[in-house]
């Protein structure tokens, strides 16, 4: 007798736990079936496939958006800079031409991680050109952790390392010297 009770309390526990399993199971299809805009269907197999194809279109349209985005950051900075490099700032900026770039040096110290130093004058302003700069090269895709800034009487002394974040190789050291250049630098090396 007592074999018998203990079987069917099993099997009457069993179930209740396959109900509560099969319950929960319906709450999230149907969680699931909330979040997919549009359904074929609204049986089970349907639901899933329609969620699988949803979050396939999604990946797409993410890697589509990171394109764009990269591509944005490079045409911050220009898309042609070797020919924005080679015009002079007073061409460009006459009226707010009053740096110069004495000296600039760019070293890899890792695959994608740089050093950057260079010397400008002091003049009226010429901080915060660099600091603008800097901040141009951040939206650009240059991670800039850091950065040291030393002054003497005629000149400021500029060392920053910098990770590169974006995917394209290039000529970073023609990157920041556009980007100094659309802040009014010239280069006097």
């Amino acid at each position: 007798m007592e074999d018998e009770d203990s079987g069917r309390k099993k099997k009457s526990d069993r179930s209740r736990s396959d109900r509560r399993r099969r319950g929960k199971m319906k709450e999230d299809l149907y969680a699931l079936r909330s979040l997919v805009p549009y359904m074929s269907k609204m049986d089970k197999a349907s639901i899933a496939g329609d969620a699988a194809s949803y979050l396939q279109e999604l990946q797409t349209q993410a890697e589509n958006l990171k394109a764009e985005i990269a591509s944005i950051r490079r045409s911050l900075v220009y898309e042609d800079a070797y020919s924005f490099a080679e015009m002079r700032a007073a061409d460009l900026y006459p009226s707010l031409l009053t740096h110069k770039i004495y000296k600039m040096d760019v070293v890899q110290l890792d695959k994608r991680e740089y050093c950057a130093q260079l010397v400008s004058s002091n003049g009226q302003g010429a901080a915060t050109s660099i600091f603008k700069a800097l901040h141009t090269l951040s939206l650009a895709g240059f991670d800039i952790p850091s950065f040291h800034m030393a002054v003497s009487q005629r000149n400021y002394f500029l060392t920053f390392p910098f990770i590169v974040t974006m995917d394209d190789e290039g000529d970073w050291k023609l990157w920041i010297a556009s980007v100094l250049l659309m802040e009014g630098f010239e280069f006097d090396v």
